[in-house]
């Protein structure tokens, strides 16, 4: 009986964790429409990704690398953040790593980069 009580409190943690964070997922396109201008824009995929063509304003942490979680952890958990790839897959699990985290405003923008170049947005290449 004690297990079960055990087992229970914590999957009502999990619940409680799950249920504060605010996970939202828009369409990459829309994001200079967003009215939020207060946000932190992170590009999960590789550097050298990264280097072949970026949002202006991202900062590049790779979700593939061992030290994503410690370089995470340098941003407030309460910062508005806002993530992207090359077309949703590695930015959907590094949504799910922030909200297990803790973090509490993250949006995963659909699409990815490809959709963004795609829409004829402007981006940048590192030399």
């Amino acid at each position: 009986m004690l297990m079960k009580k055990g087992i229970l409190l914590v999957l009502l943690c999990v619940f409680v964790q799950v249920v504060k964070a605010q996970v939202q997922t828009i369409e990459i396109a829309s994001l200079d429409t967003i009215a939020e201008k207060d946000f932190l824009l992170i590009d999960v995929r590789t550097p050298e990704e990264f280097a072949e063509g970026h949002i202006p304003g991202a900062i590049n942490i790779d979700v593939k690398n061992e030290d994503f979680t410690e370089k995470i952890a340098t941003i407030s958990k309460e910062e508005a953040v806002y993530l992207y790839c090359k077309s949703g897959g590695r930015s959907t699990k590094a949504t799910t790593i922030l909200s297990s985290l803790g973090y509490e405003n993250i949006t995963n923008l659909s699409g990815g980069f490809e959709a963004w170049k795609t829409d004829d947005k402007i981006y940048m290449k590192d030399l």
